[in-house]
């Protein structure tokens, strides 16, 4: 999500593990990372299970990404839980 828009959207129809969320991310990054021109993209995720599997911090590794860590359940501070 950008000022100029969500960017990507990409649609799943299935439950999303840890490994199916890792391999759809470092499938799609290098995408988004070009689409909003960023060398290094501080990525902000919500607390969801698969977000914190090993395979997926792998992938946050290989691509340099910096994860902002945001609060669990306040809608005040953490961005994602508040647009619900």
């Amino acid at each position: 999500m950008s000022w100029s828009g969500p960017g990507l959207l990409i649609f799943i129809d299935e439950t999303l593990t840890g490994a199916k969320y890792a391999q759809t991310f470092d499938e799609n990054i290098e995408e988004v990372k070009q689409s909003f021109y960023l060398l290094s993209l501080p990525f902000i995720e919500d607390h969801a299970s698969s977000h914190g599997m090993r395979a997926v911090l792998q992938v946050n590794e290989n691509h340099s990404l910096k994860s902002l860590e945001l609060p669990s359940n306040s809608p005040y501070l953490n961005i994602i839980e508040g647009c619900l």
